[in-house]
């Protein structure tokens, strides 16, 4: 304990002893010290803090004391508070949450690097499947929430632009061209979905609400015959289901076949398009803005030609 604490506390029990011996039995510390420790701060403010004579009093310097050295310990309790707080803060993983199928494996693969050059700064990345309207989300255990817009003022918002969704054509397909990676878009190929079994995503009932609508537009009639966990999932599906088909992006398709052995038909935007949000918690904390506006260059840099 601090000489300053100590000193305090003696003070304070002052008022409810007889003597200096009656202190230190209080508190447990030897008469001599407390008798040195007061000697010496009576020398060093040139006052008297306790009267000696049977009952010692405290004298007004003494309550002056007193109250000054209250005012320190609140103060350092108070410091104490805000550095081991501000510790446990940087020590506590950023939770940061998914809802867009094609943007797990970027913002995953795009944190690692992140966290190997910050490795102070624990993260933790999960993937909401479907999620109610944007008010409803339960945001009390997610830092930055990447996908739908939140609509709540405790996060800032971040736009990226619309990304364009593709096509995927396995190299099993007769339609498939190994001399080129993409495809012109031909409205047949969507009309060819009405005799196709479409692979959908799990979980994802708005995401597929979503392609159901936009296709009904079109005059197709999806038929999903399958739906998997993941667009990685889906791409595999294909590969192995004749006549089927699904939507995916340039990054999750080189993830699952890396020698390009597939080919991409980008869809119009006016056909099908995905709208991301980066949410950020609206706090002062610089951790949150820095990975928040990381995963915007992740974004802005994968799949850049197929943006919207």
């Amino acid at each position: 304990m601090s000489t300053h604490r100590t000193l305090l506390n003696i003070l304070k029990t002052v008022e409810y002893s007889q003597t200096l011996s009656d202190v230190a039995n209080r508190l447990f510390i030897s008469q001599p010290y407390i008798s040195k420790l007061l000697k010496e701060s009576e020398q060093e403010y040139r006052v008297t803090l306790v009267t000696r004579t049977k009952p010692i009093e405290l004298t007004d310097a003494g309550i002056i004391m007193i109250n000054g050295l209250q005012a320190v310990v609140d103060e350092e309790n108070r410091l104490n508070e805000s550095l081991l707080a501000h510790v446990n803060q940087e020590n506590q993983p950023i939770q940061v949450a998914v809802t867009d199928p094609f943007l797990s494996d970027i913002v995953t693969d795009g944190l690692s690097k992140y966290y190997a050059a910050h490795p102070n700064q624990p993260i933790n990345i999960k993937l909401l499947n479907d999620v109610p309207v944007s008010s409803q989300i339960d945001t009390k255990n997610i830092d930055i929430f990447v996908g739908k817009r939140l609509l709540d003022t405790n996060f800032k918002q971040i736009h990226v632009p619309d990304r364009q969704l593709c096509f995927f054509i396995s190299s099993h397909c007769n339609y498939y061209d190994p001399d080129r990676l993409y495809q012109d878009f031909q409205y047949d190929s969507i009309k060819a979905l009405n005799t196709h079994s479409y692979i959908g995503f799990a979980g994802y009932d708005a995401f597929q609400r979503y392609v159901n609508l936009s296709f009904k537009k079109e005059d197709v009639a999806l038929s999903t015959a399958l739906t998997v966990p993941t667009a990685a999932d889906a791409l595999r599906a294909v590969d192995h289901i004749p006549n089927s088909a699904t939507v995916t992006t340039l990054y999750t398709a080189e993830k699952v076949f890396p020698e390009r052995n597939f080919n991409l038909m980008p869809l119009p935007a006016n056909i099908l398009s995905l709208a991301s949000t980066i949410n950020y918690r609206n706090t002062a904390d610089d951790a949150f803005v820095n990975i928040a506006q990381y995963i915007k260059q992740l974004l802005q840099t994968h799949d850049h030609s197929l943006m919207v």
